[in-house]
């Protein structure tokens, strides 16, 4: 039996190695996969190069990281960008007769000069861009075995044409009465651009160093000052329905002061966003909705999703687990499903103290042979049910984390 000494923690090895429980990159500053992936399914991206250009330009909710794949990998909880993103992989077949050329002309005729630029156009004008056409341009060519560079695809107009300075942009946005970067890249795809000055404004100048934000260049008033009370009536005067309905009605009317434009993203920030209950939608208790799920048989939160796209149930919330827990009924989705699974909270509530489970843990370490923290990831992977009929987490760091002997651990490493 190894013993631990309180006064050395560091030589303390549970699993021939304490630092397997003690995550360096997270020291619990990130929340778990799952709620970091609740978050990214509200953006409805279908590829992670949305996600990277999201976190580029967007402050994300405090606790959720940029980098999550490569956070969640570290902590072995990665799964997929499919699932992370909440799309079907299957559902997204890529056809493209186009060639190189008609591609570069395509570009050409929408005045389309960086990548910047072409991925803000696939973003705002979808509906322009022809079936043929893909979205990846670099990843389908290469595999076609076509691939020439973006400067082929954008001809020799670069940002060495770019002359005009920043304040020349702010004045050029003033005069034509925009007050978003959206708004800027909408007038130039109808007008002509004039020479010396750049579509992609945050692009161009964070390279240059000098973008300090759009509410900064357009010289937009203080932040907001208005309670999410506050913003549900103003949603309800105006008669939106909808996010899609708040960004329409304020991109051509001004918004009154200390009121926030992206109220997603505002109020995600503050932990306080819930699409069913701003728009005040009339949804079911959370008994009725179970009820209701249970003869449809959906297995996860995936399926669930899936069903609302599929199915005109208006009395469900898009987003349960946030609906009802502002309610205080949720439980867990095993058992909002009927599925029988119980949630992480439910099954912690069952783990054993910290006194009982360190020496389980020395014995399984020295049963199955585990030497580091990856050993100790892939057996606890493969081992759910023995670690549940066991009553110790497969996150130990996590679960113990208030106990002396963890928080002197994560303090010394």
């Amino acid at each position: 039996m190894i013993s631990i000494n309180n006064k050395n923690w560091r030589r303390f090895e549970i699993l021939s190695n304490a630092s397997m429980f003690v995550s360096k990159q997270r020291k619990s500053q990130y929340k778990p996969y799952e709620e970091s992936r609740e978050f990214a399914h509200t953006l409805n991206f279908k590829r992670k190069e949305d996600w990277e250009k999201y976190v580029k330009d967007h402050e994300l909710p405090e606790g959720i990281p940029k980098s999550v794949y490569y956070v969640y990998s570290q902590e072995g909880t990665w799964v997929s960008w499919s699932d992370f993103l909440g799309y079907d992989p299957n559902d997204r077949p890529l056809e493209t007769p186009f060639s190189l050329y008609d591609v570069k002309e395509f570009m050409e005729s929408n005045g389309i000069t960086t990548k910047d630029e072409w991925e803000s156009f696939c973003r705002n004008h979808k509906d322009k861009i022809p079936k043929g056409i893909p979205v990846a341009l670099r990843q389908y060519f290469m595999l076609r075995g076509e691939w020439k560079g973006y400067p082929y695809i954008f001809g020799t107009r670069d940002t060495k044409n770019l002359t005009k300075s920043y304040e020349e942009h702010q004045k050029l946005a003033e005069t034509i009465n925009v007050t978003s970067t959206e708004q800027w890249e909408n007038y130039w795809h109808v007008h002509k651009l004039p020479e010396g000055y750049a579509i992609d404004l945050a692009g161009f100048f964070k390279r240059k160093k000098q973008w300090k934000g759009a509410h900064e260049f357009f010289k937009k008033r203080s932040l907001p000052t208005k309670s999410y009370d506050e913003h549900k009536l103003l949603a309800k005067s105006i008669g939106a329905k909808s996010i899609q309905d708040w960004d329409d009605h304020w991109k051509d009317n001004e918004l009154p002061e200390g009121y926030a434009f992206s109220i997603l993203g505002y109020f995600s920030r503050r932990k306080e966003w819930d699409v069913d209950d701003f728009f005040d939608k009339k949804k079911w208790p959370y008994d009725t909705a179970k009820q209701f799920l249970a003869s449809h048989k959906l297995k996860n939160k995936r399926d669930y999703t899936k069903f609302l796209k599929n199915n005109d149930v208006p009395k469900l919330p898009a987003a349960p687990q946030n609906f009802y827990q502002k309610r205080g009924t949720w439980i867990g989705w095993g058992d909002f499903l009927s599925t029988g699974n119980r949630s992480p909270k439910q099954i912690s509530e069952n783990y054993l103290p910290w006194k009982e489970a360190k020496p389980i843990y020395q014995k399984l370490a020295k049963k199955y042979g585990l030497k580091n923290r990856q050993d100790w990831i892939r057996f606890a992977r493969t081992h759910k049910k023995l670690l549940e009929k066991l009553r110790i987490p497969q996150e130990p760091w996590r679960v113990y984390s208030k106990e002396r002997e963890w928080k002197r651990s994560m303090k010394d490493d």
